[in-house]
C-alpha cells in the first residue's frame, strides 16, 4: 500500500469516527430533550391536578343577596388580616423574611372559572366553595404570594364570568 493511500484511509477513519461521535451526541441529546419534555409535561399535569378539592370544606360561607360583603374577610382571597395561602413564602425565604408594609398590593387574580360545561351558568356565585378553593390554591398561592416581599397583599373575591364566554362560539 502506498504512503498516500494509507494516510487517506487513516484520515477517512478519523472523519468517520468524528461523525460517529457527533451522531452519538445528537442521539443522546435528542433522548435528553425527550426526557426533559416528558418531565415538563408531567410537572404541568401534576400542577394542574385538582388538589384544591380537599380544601373546599373551608369555604362554607353564603351571601344573602349574592353580592360580596367586603367587610367580611371571607370575601377576600388575600388579606393581611387573615391567615391564608397568600401568606405563603418559598422555603428559602422564610428565615430571612421581613414583612414590608410601606405599600399595599391590590391583586386581581385571573379567571379560574374555566369549565367548558358551564356548571354554574355564565357567572359563578361569589360564595361557590369549589371555585373559591380553586382560586386560592392556584392563582393566589402561585401568583399573589410573590408580592409578600413588596407589601401587604389584598385580593377581593369577585363574581367570575366563565373564561369561555370571551369566545362567542363556545358560549
Amino acid at each position: 500500500m502506498r504512503k498516500g493511500t494509507k494516510r487517506c484511509l487513516i484520515l477517512k477513519r478519523k472523519i468517520a469516527k468524528r461523525f460517529y461521535i457527533i451522531d452519538v451526541k445528537i442521539v443522546f441529546m435528542n433522548k435528553i430533550k425527550g426526557i426533559l419534555f416528558f418531565l415538563g409535561i408531567c410537572c404541568i399535569l401534576i400542577s394542574c391536578a385538582k388538589g384544591y378539592h380537599q380544601f373546599v370544606v373551608n369555604y362554607q360561607f353564603h351571601s344573602a343577596d349574592g353580592k360580596p360583603e367586603y367587610s367580611d374577610l371571607d370575601y377576600w382571597a388575600a388579606n393581611p388580616y387573615k391567615k391564608n395561602v397568600s401568606d405563603s413564602l418559598p422555603e428559602a425565604l422564610v428565615k430571612n423574611f421581613k414583612p414590608d408594609s410601606s405599600a399595599d398590593v391590590f391583586f386581581i387574580y385571573p379567571i379560574t372559572y374555566t369549565d367548558q360545561t358551564f356548571p354554574f351558568g355564565l357567572n359563578a356565585s361569589i360564595d361557590n366553595a369549589e371555585l373559591n378553593a380553586r382560586t386560592d390554591y392556584t392563582a393566589i398561592l402561585n401568583q399573589a404570594s410573590i408580592f409578600n416581599g413588596a407589601g401587604r397583599v389584598f385580593s377581593p373575591r369577585y363574581r367570575q364570568t366563565n373564561y369561555w364566554c370571551y369566545f362567542p362560539k363556545k358560549c
